[in-house]
């Protein structure tokens, strides 16, 4: 899954053979991305859906296969917190967080 952030800074993204997620700077000139951070989610855990919330503070991503939404904080640099602010519990199949 892919994402780009509404003030069109960075995409975020699912890299879903390495249980991580990413955030990525986009280079206005070029389109080009830069890795800004990575952060680990749970092993057995992708995320199958990631979003940003209107105020690109906030990504949102869904576990089909774990059962679970997990917000992370995103700071003004584009970089992922390491630790999730919250994470719900679902059941399973959840594919989508908004």
């Amino acid at each position: 899954s892919l994402a780009a952030s509404y003030n069109r800074k960075f995409l975020f993204a699912s890299l879903r053979t390495t249980f991580h997620i990413g955030s990525y700077a986009i280079d206005p000139q070029t389109g080009g991305l830069a890795l800004v951070s990575t952060t680990k989610l749970e092993d057995g855990k992708n995320a199958a859906f990631v979003a940003p919330d209107r105020t690109d503070r906030f990504l949102f991503s869904a576990s089909y296969l774990g059962g679970r939404v997990v917000v992370h904080a995103v700071d003004e640099a584009g970089k992922l917190g390491e630790q999730p602010l919250q994470v719900i519990e679902t059941t399973k199949t959840a594919h989508a967080a908004m």
